[in-house]
């Protein structure tokens, strides 16, 4: 998914369900969806009511911006819990740019996505962006690369992703307390089921104290 600058939008528990199966898949119906979110997360949504906050929150407030085809051959079997890789020949980069004005973001947005390459990309205060280039072109990359973020000086910094460890995921939908409206996260909560797993580990003899 790419994202663009928007206002900020509210949005609830069953925005965030909607949003992270589109994620996993924008090809699915809105019924295989629902019966996704069932299934996985044991909530029962009536479809009318999925239907209406995919159209009023999702669409209209714009949460998800667009599609990108995953071409690169990296993603996730949410079935099987464990992620896929098809061996391709791409040299993954991300590309940071702090403290954009208005000017500096649209002719960002404007060079990079006139590439192929352009995998995903986000902008607020800062511009990130995600780019894949064939390993052939290696050189080509970087220099090309090199002459975009020179006018930047050290706002702009340049990494290379491990493609074996990259993987995209939504918004932990599990952290929205929605009977508050806001984000919970229980720390000691957090420590006791990690104490719990390192005690199941000891046990198989994977972990040592």
């Amino acid at each position: 998914m790419r994202a663009a600058v928007w206002e900020k939008q509210d949005f609830d528990k069953v925005d965030l369900l909607l949003v992270k199966e589109l994620s996993k898949d924008g090809r699915q119906s809105l019924s295989e969806v629902q019966a996704s979110i069932k299934r996985i997360n044991g909530v029962d949504i009536n479809y009318k009511t999925l239907v209406w906050h995919f159209a009023h929150h999702v669409v209209q407030r714009r949460l998800i911006n667009g599609y990108s085809i995953g071409w690169h051959g990296v993603n996730y079997r949410f079935g099987e819990e464990k992620k896929k890789l098809r061996p391709h020949g791409y040299l993954f980069v991300a590309l940071i740019v702090k403290d954009v004005d208005e000017q500096e973001r649209l002719s960002l947005m404007g060079t990079l996505n006139r590439l192929p390459f352009l995998w995903s990309e986000a902008v607020g205060a800062d511009y990130y962006s995600q780019l894949a280039f064939p390993v052939e072109n290696t050189n080509e990359a970087m220099e090309y690369l090199g002459r975009l973020m020179k006018p930047y000086g050290p706002r702009a910094e340049l990494h290379v992703l491990n493609q074996k460890e990259m993987l995209s995921f939504t918004i932990g939908h599990t952290l929205w307390d929605e009977s508050r409206g806001t984000w919970a996260f229980e720390p000691l909560q957090v420590l006791g089921r990690f104490e719990s797993l390192l005690v199941k580990l000891r046990e198989m003899g994977i972990a040592s104290g």
